[in-house]
């Protein structure tokens, strides 16, 4: 009879499977969670790469460096010496001064456009 094993020691077996049988379960499950947690990770994070790529595609235009008087009067000052002292002193006046200290430093980018056609033409 020492061959076959006791009722009591059959039982141990029996809930050492048993609870070997849950804990397989539990991991299973757990499993399960991780794929889930980490399948959401995935869109979350593909979703907001779509939106940093979009935001890096779409840079701010520069603003406008302003202009100032040391940068307006250099240009009209050559003109000036090339022949277009009248020119000049009429493009004064439309912005209404009567030189150029008078002018409005907000027109500074307009009065330059309108010299360069003054040195073009």
């Amino acid at each position: 009879m020492g061959n076959k094993p006791k009722k009591q020691e059959v039982k141990k077996m029996s809930n050492k499977i048993l609870e070997v049988e849950q804990v397989l379960q539990d991991l299973r499950t757990a499993a399960k969670a991780i794929n889930k947690a980490a399948d959401s990770l995935c869109r979350l994070y593909a979703d907001n790469t779509i939106i940093d790529h979009e935001a890096e595609t779409t840079p701010e235009p520069p603003k406008p460096k302003a202009l100032k008087l040391e940068d307006v009067r250099p240009v009209l000052a050559e003109l000036s010496r090339n022949g277009h002292t009248e020119a000049v002193r009429k493009l004064l006046e439309r912005f209404g001064a009567s030189k150029l200290s008078a002018v409005d430093p907000s027109q500074y980018v307009a009065l330059l456009a309108e010299a360069e056609a003054i040195g073009n033409g």
